[in-house]
């Protein structure tokens, strides 16, 4: 069993150590602490520290996994990880004095540690701590280790107090930082095992011990900073008679921005904010940086401007003196739904009323009156410090009382201020309050907790934070008090003045070169990771076995494979580690056969593979071809022991399940076997059930899930969205205890694919929250639907709420635009991409290629594919399958030529409109030499759509039996698609044997498709075989069923309108029907005679033929047939007609 023990129970050490015990009972965790009576309080039913959901953690598992102890030496001796939370306050003397973190308590835990440990640790810090903490006390540890070897990782909490036990069950992120050495890695992947229990993968950031500590301080920074913003924007409010709530909700509506921490207050609090600037503040000077330290000090002076301001304000509408004058403060602790009072600003406030000598009456919930008057008698940063060595001073508290109802603090007042939001303060009987209260009465609201207007209506005087001032307060203003800049900036003893000082300054390049090397893994513009690298190359430094898999990395990242394989290649002798930096950088640009090329010249060179190295290959596995390397792999796990590790059987699961439905066994087989699961284990092998289609053994499986989180939900609801299993989908989700984003969109892009696109929408305008994906899943699912109007006006939604298409988005909307033939949404697309960034990504051209060209607009597709910086095989495909598609074989072929000539190889899908272009052509043996060539020449195994046009070229020229015959010898099963275009051709050439084979052929494969019996009947009436159009007939009947009407859409001033056969619904049907009689007529007048003959009434009826001279052709591809205006798809239920021009 892993023994974790934490140091301290504070704040920090009791909440997530008591939430780590909950969710991993297989850990023993023990919380130590040099105070007893803190310890008492942790085991007994008054815990020490109030935390909404806290009490119920602690009473699950304290006794069975989880204990507090006073014995420190004990358990820090057995423990395996050690979690040291001790105070870190600031020094409120000698060097650094109110700004530097103290270190005292850190430096003697780890002390304490060094000289009980006798195994190796993992030593974790769990407090704020300065940059660079973690190389001191490793060293401590180091110089008194006796044999002992220590690991340093760095895990800042995150928490907020009133919430802390919600934010440690569902995280937004953990931090872990380590030392980038193996044994480094390793401690960090033990951490992460610890925190993987709950925490989604995805949010378990690892970093390098300097960026985590740094990135604690950071965080709290940009968080106060957001409050000291619009505490500031509160001043101007009242100057000029705005409303701050009314201008942070306009700022918060704006996407960059957002609504967090923009309630404007009487100022922050708690135990992180203040210290964590102040401290970064003493860090910057201390590297060179005033400037920067200036900036993060002007937080904290705003701040305490803040908190003055909100005095003066309390003092000069109460006549300017509240000397004797009772004042109630409502709410002591810095945030509601906590008993936290460190570094409330309900001291500073109190403190500021007292020194006016005023008589002060507090009411908090939760904070005790020992504590109130222990802060009130405090100086600043004393707090932070053991309560031993806390200096109490009585006689600065004797104008204080606390109360215990919030009706008897104000009993007799002057005055009111709410300092703190708790909710019982909305709630309270005002008129009640005012009854009992000195006249004129006034309100001081801090947190903006009540509605100003209705308590004006009693009788107050109202002022609230950043609202437009009561007429009263206007009369008196605020005055402007001097204050101390020092004292504002923490500052605890008297500074020498240095405006006339500049400190000075130096660049070290070696310095910002390393500073450049700890993310330069992270670096994705090729242009400074080139710089990058001349650099390092200057510096002597691409051999080092710490920067080149940095670099490697990084030129992965920016799709550079090349450069990167020549970093690899200047190592002399690479490591392990370097190994699988290529591997995965091979994998993940989708080159996995020099993925395993390199794992194989690894075990030559004697770099023994790790877990790392199997997870790597792993990720270069995908799709059933793959399923053979994942045997291998397996093979070599098993040999190795690798399974033991979590993480390596996990990713086994998931390539298994990618590998098809025949490897879904191997990867059932390999759960049932694990000793051990997490909910990764669980979530990967339901994945692979519902891609297999085994939706009903993938819902026992999820029933029987012992822990489930939201990915399990979410894996669960795709799958049954993607099996069209609506009804089951919106059972699930109503089902889940939470919904994210990600739900939301499943169910939405479910509805879309299933064509109910009123519930898709319902849901859509439902969602609390939407992202790009969302938008585009919507919009998708109109234009899909040729639902012009719709798609153009949720586009005008989304603009309006500032979300550009990205890539993703663009290309999605733009292949639903190809399917319906939506034009007008396409082109608005393509306008968008020309005024962007995005017109030089290829695959966005490819796109709108595909688009044009399926809506018959090939002048534009062809100007899109020559514009185009850089081409890809997609590009020559779509580019050459459109001419094809529409009659333009010539250029296809052209194309083609010129395609092979810049030596791009062709593939299966190239292939596929060449010898489409040699069907609309009528070129026979073209054809049969290209597709005898796929193989030959290209190593491309014919596909059904291969065999397909093939036939249907043949069966056009008229060689039927060789048709029928490649048919029937070709290695592949021929679809419903090859006999109907071969009895299409039986129909042109009038041959009744081999009509009644493809029809006995289509039968088997269609049976209700009473279409291919009416085309067998023509051909007999053809032939003038009416008995054999009589038994065609009955079959025809026996079916039971009707040949579909045939159906055209036409798009007109972006209004896609829908005309079936003998269908009279259209608003207009009467006027469309005497114009198509009047065209009918003209033509004929000039001589046009419809060469009817060529088609079967099956497959177009003689009430929609197009009355425009032309030729007609099968084909297996859906088409859109552009005529200027109107454009008109065709299409059939047996097949599809598509016209062989552009324009006629």
């Amino acid at each position: 069993m892993v023994k974790i023990c934490c140091i301290g129970a504070g704040y920090v050490g009791g909440p997530t150590m008591a939430v780590i015990a909950f969710k991993c009972p297989s850990i023993e965790v023990v919380v130590v602490d040099i105070s007893v009576s803190r310890i008492a309080a942790w085991n007994s039913d008054q815990l020490p520290i109030f935390e909404p959901g806290l009490d119920d953690v602690v009473k699950q598992c304290r006794g069975n996994n989880l204990f507090f102890s006073t014995n420190i030496e004990q358990h820090v001796s057995e423990a395996d990880i050690i979690f040291v939370s001790v105070n870190t306050p600031t020094k409120t003397r000698g060097l650094g004095a109110g700004k530097a973190a103290d270190l005292t308590y850190w430096e003697s835990a780890a002390r304490m540690i060094a000289d009980v440990s006798k195994s190796d640790k993992i030593v974790v810090e769990k407090s704020t701590v300065p940059v660079k903490t973690a190389e001191a006390i490793e060293k401590i540890l180091t110089h008194n280790s006796r044999g002992v070897k220590y690991q340093i990782l760095s895990n800042p909490e995150f928490l907020a107090e009133g919430t802390a036990i919600q934010d440690l069950f569902k995280p937004d992120r953990v931090l872990i930082g380590g030392r980038e050495t193996p044994e480094g890695r390793r401690a960090v992947q033990a951490l992460k095992d610890v925190y993987a229990h709950w925490v989604p993968e995805d949010r378990i950031i690892t970093t390098n011990l300097w960026s985590a500590e740094l990135s604690k301080l950071a965080a709290n920074a940009f968080l106060a900073q957001r409050i000291s913003s619009v505490n500031a924007i509160s001043a101007l409010c009242e100057a000029t008679g705005a409303n701050v709530s009314e201008v942070a909700y306009a700022v918060g509506k704006d996407s960059r921005v957002g609504p967090k921490f923009l309630n404007a207050s009487v100022g922050f609090g708690g135990s992180c904010f203040q210290k964590d600037i102040l401290n970064l503040v003493y860090i910057c000077e201390c590297n060179g940086l005033p400037e920067v330290a200036d900036y993060w000090r002007q937080v904290i002076k705003i701040n305490d401007y803040q908190k003055n301001r909100f005095v003066n304000r309390v003092v000069s509408s109460m006549f300017n003196t509240v000397s004797g004058k009772k004042i109630a403060v409502l709410g002591f602790a810095f945030k509601k739904d906590t008993g936290d009072t460190r570094e409330t600003p309900a001291i500073d406030v109190c403190k500021g009323l007292l020194g006016d000598n005023a008589k002060i009456s507090i009411y908090d919930p939760q904070v005790t009156e020992d504590q109130i008057r222990r802060d009130l008698a405090m100086n600043k940063f004393d707090w932070d410090h053991p309560v031993h060595l806390q200096p109490m001073s009585p006689t600065a508290v004797k104008q204080v009382s606390v109360t215990w109802e919030a009706y008897e603090a104000t009993k007799g007042a002057h005055g009111v201020c709410i300092l703190t939001e708790w909710d019982e303060f909305k709630e309270l009987d005002y008129q009640r309050i005012y009854d009992n209260m000195q006249k004129p009465a006034f309100v001081f609201d801090g947190r903006n907790v009540v509605d100003p207007e209705e308590l004006r209506a009693i009788g107050f005087i109202v002022y609230s934070i950043g609202k437009p001032l009561d007429s009263w307060l206007k009369d008196m203003p605020a005055p402007t008090l001097a204050t101390n800049p020092s004292a504002a900036c923490g500052e605890v003893l008297p500074s020498m003045s240095v405006a006339s000082i500049r400190q000075p300054q130096w660049t070290s390049h070696r310095r910002l070169l390393e500073q450049k090397l700890v993310d330069l893994h992270r670096c994705s513009d090729r242009h400074h990771l080139r710089q990058i690298q001349a650099q390092i190359l200057k510096a002597d430094l691409h051999r080092d076995p710490f920067v080149a898999p940095k670099l490697i990395s990084a030129y992965s990242l920016c799709r550079q494979i090349l450069p990167a394989v020549a970093v690899f290649r200047q190592v002399p002798q690479p490591n392990a580690h370097l190994f699988n930096v290529l591997i995965r950088a091979f994998a993940d640009n989708s080159q996995s056969s020099r993925a395993f090329t390199t794992f194989a010249q690894m075990q030559k060179c004697d770099a023994f593979p790790d877990r790392f190295t199997y997870s790597f290959l792993l990720r270069a596995c995908s799709g059933p071809s793959a399923f053979a390397r994942v045997q291998m792999i397996h093979s070599h796990v098993l040999k190795l022991g690798f399974l033991s590790d979590i993480f390596v059987p996990n990713a086994l699961i998931d390539s298994y399940a990618k590998a098809g439905v025949a490897a879904i066994a191997d990867a059932r087989k390999i759960f049932d076997g694990m000793p051990r699961r997490d909910v990764v284990s669980w979530n990967s092998i339901l994945a692979g059930l519902l891609r297999a289609g085994e939706l009903k053994e993938a819902r026992q499986l999820f029933d029987g899930m012992p822990e489930r989180d939201i990915i399990s939900w979410n894996t669960l609801l795709d799958g049954l969205a993607k099996a069209g299993e609506m009804d089951h989908v919106f059972d699930l989700f109503n089902r889940m205890p939470e919904r994210n984003v990600v739900s939301w969109s499943t169910v939405v892009s479910g509805y879309c694919k299933a064509g109910d696109l009123d519930m898709a929408r319902m849901l859509f305008d439902k969602m609390p929250v939407k992202n790009l994906v969302t938008w585009t899943i919507m919009i998708s699912g109109y234009a899909e639907k040729g639902l012009s109007k719709e798609a153009s006006v949720l586009i005008d939604h989304m603009e309006e709420a500032r979300l550009e298409p990205d890539f993703a988005a663009t290309v999605s909307i733009l292949s639903a635009c190809a399917e319906s033939g939506l034009l007008g949404i396409g082109q608005r697309i393509h306008s968008y991409v020309k005024r962007s960034k995005l017109r030089f990504v290829t695959h966005v051209c490819n796109a709108l290629i595909d688009m044009y060209s399926k809506c018959g607009c090939l002048d534009k597709a062809w100007s899109v594919f020559e514009g185009m910086v850089e081409r890809d095989l997609v590009s020559w495909n779509s580019i050459i399958q459109g001419l094809a598609m529409h009659g333009h074989g010539e250029r296809a072929l052209a194309l083609f030529v010129r395609m092979k000539r810049e030596g791009i190889m062709p593939d299966g899908l190239t292939f596929i409109g060449v010898l489409c272009a040699c069907t609309h052509m009528g070129l026979i043996e073209e054809a049969r030499c290209h597709f005898y060539s796929m193989e030959r020449d290209y190593g491309i195994v014919p596909e059904v759509e291969h065999y397909g046009c093939l036939i249907d070229i043949l069966g056009r020229g008229g060689l039927l039996k060789e048709a029928f015959d490649l048919a029937k010898s070709m290695p592949l099963e021929p679809n419903a698609i090859i006999w109907g275009s071969l009895l299409g051709a039986c129909r042109v050439h009038n041959n009744v044997d081999l009509a009644e084979e493809a029809v006995d052929k289509l039968t088997k494969l269609e049976i209700s498709d009473a279409g291919n019996y009416a085309i067998l009947s023509n051909i007999y009436a053809a032939a003038r075989n009416w008995e054999g159009v009589a038994k065609a007939r009955i079959q025809m009947k026996g079916t039971g069923q009707q040949k579909p009407a045939g159906s055209s859409w036409i798009e007109l001033d972006d209004m896609v309108h829908e005309f079936t056969v003998g269908d009279r619904k259209h608003p207009k049907s009467t006027r469309i029907f005497e114009m198509l009689d009047k065209l009918s007529h003209h033509i004929k007048q000039v001589g046009y005679v419809p060469k009817v003959a060529c088609f079967s009434l099956a497959y177009l009826p003689c009430e929609c033929w197009l009355p425009w001279p032309h030729m007609w052709s099968i084909s297996p591809f859906i088409v859109p047939l552009r005529v200027d205006r109107p454009r008109v798809i065709s299409n059939n239920s047996t097949a599809i007609v598509t016209h062989r021009r552009q324009h006629f």
